[in-house]
């Protein structure tokens, strides 16, 4: 990955860690995984005016925190995101546990595959 990537991927790293170090002793509950996933918009809409990707998307519900990922304590939270001159999505899923935030990337095309 090139080193502007890897910026842009490390302030949303951050801003996942930043809103799990505000939750960290709350429930896992859509309360929570609200407002979790609105202070990652808020820094990707920041991120989106700066024109550094085009879309995005937060995903913090039930279809990515499952009963085992609750269970074990922990939160996730996936990030789709487009950048300029790309056609395909680059998807960020973040896990979130009793240790700091890690995160992946993936790669997707606009329709999911």
């Amino acid at each position: 990955m090139n080193t502007t990537l890897d910026a842009l991927f490390e302030r949303i790293a951050n801003a996942f860690t930043s809103a799990i170090h505000l939750h960290c002793c709350e429930a896992n509950d859509q309360i929570t995984r609200d407002s979790i996933a609105s202070l990652v918009s808020n820094e990707l809409s920041d991120i989106l005016a700066a024109g550094l990707i085009t879309q995005y998307e937060v995903t913090c519900d039930v279809s990515n925190n499952t009963a085992e990922v609750i269970d074990a304590g922990n939160v996730a939270l996936r990030t789709s995101l487009t950048l300029p001159n790309e056609t395909i999505a680059r998807v960020l899923d973040f896990i979130a546990c009793r240790k700091p935030a890690t995160f992946s990337s993936l790669t997707k095309d606009n329709n999911g595959n």
